[in-house]
Protein backbone atom coordinates (compact mmCIF):
# COMPACT_ATOMS: atom_id res chain seq x y z
CA UNK A 1 0.00 0.00 0.00
CA UNK A 2 1.16 3.63 -0.65
CA UNK A 3 2.45 6.07 1.91
CA UNK A 4 0.25 8.74 2.43
CA UNK A 5 1.55 11.97 1.07
CA UNK A 6 1.71 13.87 4.63
CA UNK A 7 2.14 13.27 7.97
CA UNK A 8 1.49 16.85 9.21
CA UNK A 9 3.86 17.86 11.80
CA UNK A 10 6.03 21.02 12.20
CA UNK A 11 6.07 21.16 7.83
CA UNK A 12 6.98 19.29 5.33
CA UNK A 13 10.75 18.58 4.80
CA UNK A 14 11.94 17.89 0.71
CA UNK A 15 14.75 15.69 0.72
CA UNK A 16 16.72 16.20 -2.43
CA UNK A 17 18.98 13.11 -3.22
CA UNK A 18 21.05 13.39 -6.40
CA UNK A 19 21.95 10.10 -8.18
CA UNK A 20 24.21 9.35 -10.96
CA UNK A 21 25.71 5.56 -11.58
CA UNK A 22 25.11 4.65 -7.43
CA UNK A 23 23.05 1.58 -8.03
CA UNK A 24 25.33 -0.45 -5.30
CA UNK A 25 24.33 1.53 -2.25
CA UNK A 26 20.90 3.73 -3.38
CA UNK A 27 18.44 1.79 -1.43
CA UNK A 28 20.12 1.60 1.54
CA UNK A 29 20.44 5.05 1.09
CA UNK A 30 16.23 5.63 0.09
CA UNK A 31 15.52 3.34 2.52
CA UNK A 32 17.01 5.23 5.20
CA UNK A 33 14.87 8.45 4.23
CA UNK A 34 11.60 6.25 3.63
CA UNK A 35 11.87 4.80 7.51
CA UNK A 36 12.33 8.28 9.07
CA UNK A 37 10.63 8.41 12.45
CA UNK A 38 9.78 12.14 11.35
CA UNK A 39 7.02 11.00 8.12
CA UNK A 40 5.92 14.36 6.64
CA UNK A 41 8.12 14.41 3.78
CA UNK A 42 8.86 15.33 0.14
CA UNK A 43 11.50 12.67 -1.40
CA UNK A 44 13.01 14.24 -4.75
CA UNK A 45 15.17 11.75 -5.92
CA UNK A 46 16.94 13.55 -8.98
CA UNK A 47 18.34 10.77 -11.81
CA UNK A 48 21.46 12.63 -13.26
CA UNK A 49 21.67 10.52 -16.26
CA UNK A 50 22.38 7.38 -14.78
CA UNK A 51 23.92 4.57 -17.27
CA UNK A 52 23.15 1.43 -14.29
CA UNK A 53 19.83 0.66 -12.79
CA UNK A 54 19.58 3.67 -10.66
CA UNK A 55 16.84 5.54 -12.50
CA UNK A 56 15.03 2.13 -12.64
CA UNK A 57 15.07 1.99 -8.53
CA UNK A 58 14.08 5.33 -8.25
CA UNK A 59 10.68 4.71 -10.37
CA UNK A 60 9.98 1.84 -8.35
CA UNK A 61 10.23 3.76 -5.02
CA UNK A 62 8.03 6.67 -6.65
CA UNK A 63 5.30 3.79 -7.21
CA UNK A 64 5.53 2.33 -3.61
CA UNK A 65 5.44 5.57 -2.02
CA UNK A 66 3.42 8.82 -2.75
CA UNK A 67 6.14 11.30 -0.96
CA UNK A 68 8.74 10.08 -3.41
CA UNK A 69 9.25 12.26 -6.64
CA UNK A 70 11.81 11.07 -9.63
CA UNK A 71 13.04 13.41 -11.83
CA UNK A 72 15.15 12.10 -14.97
CA UNK A 73 17.41 13.90 -16.60
CA UNK A 74 20.51 14.25 -18.61
CA UNK A 75 23.83 13.80 -16.92
CA UNK A 76 24.80 17.55 -15.87
CA UNK A 77 26.22 16.86 -12.56
CA UNK A 78 26.11 17.49 -8.85
CA UNK A 79 24.89 21.24 -8.73
CA UNK A 80 22.71 20.79 -11.62
CA UNK A 81 21.39 17.25 -9.89
CA UNK A 82 20.64 19.39 -6.39
CA UNK A 83 19.39 22.56 -8.14
CA UNK A 84 16.52 20.78 -10.53
CA UNK A 85 15.17 19.93 -6.95
CA UNK A 86 14.93 22.73 -5.87
CA UNK A 87 13.25 24.35 -8.64
CA UNK A 88 10.13 21.79 -7.92
CA UNK A 89 10.29 21.21 -4.28
CA UNK A 90 6.90 22.35 -1.64
CA UNK A 91 8.76 21.73 1.54
CA UNK A 92 8.83 24.44 4.50
CA UNK A 93 12.79 22.60 4.97
CA UNK A 94 15.45 21.45 2.98
CA UNK A 95 17.39 18.85 3.35
CA UNK A 96 20.27 16.96 1.17
CA UNK A 97 21.09 13.22 0.75
CA UNK A 98 24.05 12.06 -0.95
CA UNK A 99 22.89 9.10 -2.83
CA UNK A 100 26.09 6.83 -1.38
CA UNK A 101 25.75 7.54 2.17
CA UNK A 102 22.65 7.24 4.57
CA UNK A 103 21.01 8.62 7.29
CA UNK A 104 20.00 7.42 10.88
CA UNK A 105 16.13 7.08 10.90
CA UNK A 106 15.65 9.78 13.58
CA UNK A 107 18.16 12.51 11.61
CA UNK A 108 15.11 14.63 10.50
CA UNK A 109 13.20 14.40 13.55
CA UNK A 110 15.99 15.52 15.50
CA UNK A 111 17.04 18.24 13.46
CA UNK A 112 13.18 19.35 13.21
CA UNK A 113 13.33 19.44 16.69
CA UNK A 114 16.00 21.96 17.24
CA UNK A 115 14.22 24.50 14.25
CA UNK A 116 13.19 27.14 16.78
CA UNK A 117 11.84 30.03 15.36
CA UNK A 118 14.84 32.11 15.29
CA UNK A 119 16.93 29.30 13.84
CA UNK A 120 17.36 28.81 10.20
CA UNK A 121 20.21 25.70 9.93
CA UNK A 122 20.16 22.96 12.11
CA UNK A 123 23.19 20.35 12.09
CA UNK A 124 24.09 17.11 13.09
CA UNK A 125 27.55 15.29 13.36
CA UNK A 126 28.65 12.81 10.64
CA UNK A 127 30.44 9.41 11.01
CA UNK A 128 32.64 8.16 7.58
CA UNK A 129 32.00 4.64 6.99
CA UNK A 130 34.21 2.60 5.02
CA UNK A 131 33.63 -0.79 2.74
CA UNK A 132 35.31 -3.80 4.46
CA UNK A 133 38.58 -3.71 2.70
CA UNK A 134 39.50 -0.27 3.61
CA UNK A 135 40.19 0.72 6.75
CA UNK A 136 39.60 4.42 8.48
CA UNK A 137 38.78 6.15 11.29
CA UNK A 138 35.35 5.65 12.80
CA UNK A 139 35.15 8.97 14.50
CA UNK A 140 32.35 11.59 14.45
CA UNK A 141 33.13 14.96 12.23
CA UNK A 142 31.82 18.30 13.44
CA UNK A 143 29.38 17.04 16.12
CA UNK A 144 29.29 19.29 19.82
CA UNK A 145 29.91 18.12 22.90
CA UNK A 146 26.36 19.11 23.79
CA UNK A 147 22.93 21.25 21.67
CA UNK A 148 24.92 24.27 20.94
CA UNK A 149 23.19 27.07 19.37
CA UNK A 150 25.01 29.95 17.44
CA UNK A 151 24.57 33.67 16.26
CA UNK A 152 25.31 34.69 12.54
CA UNK A 153 29.31 35.89 13.47
CA UNK A 154 29.64 32.82 15.57
CA UNK A 155 28.91 30.42 13.19
CA UNK A 156 31.02 31.94 10.34
CA UNK A 157 33.57 31.76 12.87
CA UNK A 158 33.05 28.38 13.91
CA UNK A 159 32.98 27.28 9.64
CA UNK A 160 35.97 28.61 8.76
CA UNK A 161 37.38 26.57 11.86
CA UNK A 162 36.10 23.67 10.61
CA UNK A 163 35.68 21.51 13.95
CA UNK A 164 31.77 21.98 14.83
CA UNK A 165 30.35 23.30 11.35
CA UNK A 166 31.29 21.55 7.85
CA UNK A 167 30.64 22.88 4.60
CA UNK A 168 29.08 19.84 3.24
CA UNK A 169 25.06 20.38 3.15
CA UNK A 170 23.70 16.74 3.82
CA UNK A 171 24.09 16.69 7.46
CA UNK A 172 22.07 19.96 7.77
CA UNK A 173 18.24 21.31 7.54
CA UNK A 174 17.49 24.79 6.15
CA UNK A 175 14.58 26.54 6.30
CA UNK A 176 13.35 26.70 2.61
CA UNK A 177 13.96 31.00 2.39
CA UNK A 178 17.46 30.48 2.62
CA UNK A 179 17.55 29.63 -0.64
CA UNK A 180 16.12 32.42 -2.45
CA UNK A 181 19.07 33.59 -4.44
CA UNK A 182 21.10 30.55 -3.89
CA UNK A 183 21.83 27.62 -5.64
CA UNK A 184 24.68 25.73 -6.53
CA UNK A 185 27.07 26.62 -9.21
CA UNK A 186 26.95 24.54 -12.62
CA UNK A 187 29.95 22.58 -13.72
CA UNK A 188 32.48 23.02 -10.62
CA UNK A 189 33.25 20.67 -7.60
CA UNK A 190 33.73 21.91 -3.90
CA UNK A 191 30.47 23.22 -4.89
CA UNK A 192 29.26 22.86 -1.38
CA UNK A 193 32.22 25.71 -0.27
CA UNK A 194 30.53 28.85 -1.66
CA UNK A 195 26.87 27.47 -0.96
CA UNK A 196 27.01 26.89 2.84
CA UNK A 197 29.03 30.22 2.97
CA UNK A 198 26.39 31.87 1.51
CA UNK A 199 24.07 30.62 3.70
CA UNK A 200 25.25 31.10 6.77
CA UNK A 201 25.85 34.53 6.09
CA UNK A 202 21.68 34.96 5.58
CA UNK A 203 21.02 32.71 8.81
CA UNK A 204 19.92 34.28 11.94
CA UNK A 205 20.85 31.23 14.30
CA UNK A 206 22.53 28.11 13.70
CA UNK A 207 22.56 24.94 16.31
CA UNK A 208 24.36 22.20 15.69
CA UNK A 209 22.56 19.48 18.09
CA UNK A 210 25.25 17.31 19.27
CA UNK A 211 24.13 14.14 17.91
CA UNK A 212 25.96 12.59 14.72
CA UNK A 213 23.12 11.27 12.64
CA UNK A 214 24.44 11.07 8.96
CA UNK A 215 26.55 8.45 7.62
CA UNK A 216 29.20 9.29 4.62
CA UNK A 217 30.26 6.27 3.21
CA UNK A 218 33.95 6.71 1.87
CA UNK A 219 33.86 4.24 -1.35
CA UNK A 220 37.60 4.35 -3.17
CA UNK A 221 35.77 5.43 -6.43
CA UNK A 222 34.27 8.62 -4.99
CA UNK A 223 34.36 12.14 -6.57
CA UNK A 224 36.49 13.42 -3.69
CA UNK A 225 38.83 10.52 -3.76
CA UNK A 226 39.83 10.14 -7.32
CA UNK A 227 43.29 11.30 -8.44
CA UNK A 228 43.89 15.02 -9.29
CA UNK A 229 42.32 16.79 -11.97
CA UNK A 230 42.09 20.63 -13.15
CA UNK A 231 38.79 20.95 -11.62
CA UNK A 232 40.12 20.46 -8.38
CA UNK A 233 41.56 24.36 -8.63
CA UNK A 234 38.10 24.71 -7.92
CA UNK A 235 38.57 24.38 -4.07
CA UNK A 236 41.22 26.78 -4.09
CA UNK A 237 39.10 29.25 -6.55
CA UNK A 238 36.10 29.22 -3.81
CA UNK A 239 38.51 29.20 -0.37
CA UNK A 240 40.12 32.25 -2.43
CA UNK A 241 36.27 34.05 -2.92
CA UNK A 242 35.52 33.36 0.84
CA UNK A 243 38.87 34.72 2.04
CA UNK A 244 38.09 38.08 0.04
CA UNK A 245 34.28 38.33 1.14
CA UNK A 246 35.43 37.57 4.67
CA UNK A 247 37.75 40.42 4.45
CA UNK A 248 34.87 42.70 3.29
CA UNK A 249 32.34 41.56 6.05
CA UNK A 250 33.88 39.81 8.75
CA UNK A 251 37.66 41.27 9.16
CA UNK A 252 38.48 39.62 12.78
CA UNK A 253 37.96 36.32 10.63
CA UNK A 254 40.22 37.27 7.93
CA UNK A 255 43.10 35.30 9.10
CA UNK A 256 41.31 32.18 9.66
CA UNK A 257 39.97 32.23 5.97
CA UNK A 258 43.51 32.90 4.63
CA UNK A 259 44.75 30.04 6.69
CA UNK A 260 42.05 28.03 4.93
CA UNK A 261 43.10 29.25 1.40
CA UNK A 262 46.75 28.83 1.92
CA UNK A 263 46.17 24.90 3.13
CA UNK A 264 44.03 24.47 0.28
CA UNK A 265 46.23 25.60 -1.86
CA UNK A 266 49.43 23.49 -0.54
CA UNK A 267 47.09 20.61 -0.73
CA UNK A 268 46.53 21.19 -4.64
CA UNK A 269 50.38 21.26 -4.93
CA UNK A 270 51.12 17.97 -3.32
CA UNK A 271 47.64 16.58 -5.18
CA UNK A 272 49.97 17.54 -8.52
CA UNK A 273 52.69 15.92 -7.56
CA UNK A 274 51.64 12.29 -6.58
CA UNK A 275 49.51 12.57 -9.56
CA UNK A 276 50.99 10.11 -12.89
CA UNK A 277 49.73 12.80 -14.86
CA UNK A 278 51.85 15.78 -12.72
CA UNK A 279 53.35 16.65 -16.38
CA UNK A 280 49.98 17.96 -17.28
CA UNK A 281 49.46 20.21 -14.26
CA UNK A 282 53.51 21.56 -13.92
CA UNK A 283 52.19 24.89 -15.10
CA UNK A 284 49.32 24.59 -12.63
CA UNK A 285 52.05 24.23 -10.04
CA UNK A 286 54.24 26.49 -10.51
CA UNK A 287 51.71 29.28 -10.22
CA UNK A 288 50.03 27.76 -7.07
CA UNK A 289 54.00 27.98 -5.72
CA UNK A 290 54.17 31.59 -6.49
CA UNK A 291 50.92 32.50 -4.94
CA UNK A 292 52.70 30.95 -1.78
CA UNK A 293 55.47 32.57 -2.01
CA UNK A 294 54.00 35.87 -2.46
CA UNK A 295 51.68 35.53 0.80
CA UNK A 296 54.96 34.16 2.82
CA UNK A 297 55.36 37.23 5.38
CA UNK A 298 51.44 36.34 5.73
CA UNK A 299 52.27 32.90 6.45
CA UNK A 300 54.75 33.99 9.17
CA UNK A 301 52.03 36.03 10.96
CA UNK A 302 49.51 34.06 10.72
CA UNK A 303 48.40 32.94 14.46
CA UNK A 304 45.65 30.72 13.05
CA UNK A 305 48.58 28.44 11.09
CA UNK A 306 50.64 26.31 13.43
CA UNK A 307 54.51 25.37 13.09
CA UNK A 308 53.75 22.20 11.69
CA UNK A 309 51.72 24.03 9.01
CA UNK A 310 54.04 26.82 8.10
CA UNK A 311 56.90 23.98 8.02
CA UNK A 312 54.61 22.21 5.41
CA UNK A 313 53.57 24.91 3.44
CA UNK A 314 57.53 26.17 3.08
CA UNK A 315 58.80 22.67 2.40
CA UNK A 316 55.76 22.33 0.12
CA UNK A 317 57.17 25.79 -1.68
CA UNK A 318 60.75 24.59 -2.09
CA UNK A 319 60.33 21.38 -2.96
CA UNK A 320 60.56 20.47 -7.18
CA UNK A 321 60.36 17.44 -8.33
CA UNK A 322 61.77 16.77 -12.03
Amino acid sequence: MKEGKEQYGKGIISVIVPIYNTEPYLNRCIDSIIKQTYRNLEIILVNDGSTDRSGEICDAYEKADNRVKVIHKRNGGLSSARNSGLEILNGKYIGFVDSDDYIAADMYETLLACMDDDVDIVTCGSCHVYPPKMIGPKRKKHCAHIQTKFGTEQAIEELLKGNLFSYGVCEKLYRKELFDGIRFPYGRISEDLPVTFALFKECRNVVNTGKAKYYQFRREESISRRAFYFRRIDNVLFHRDILKDVKKEYTQFGDIAEANYINSIVTRIREIRDSKDRALYMNLEKRLIKVLKRMQLRIIFNRHLNRQQKEKIFTTAKTSKN
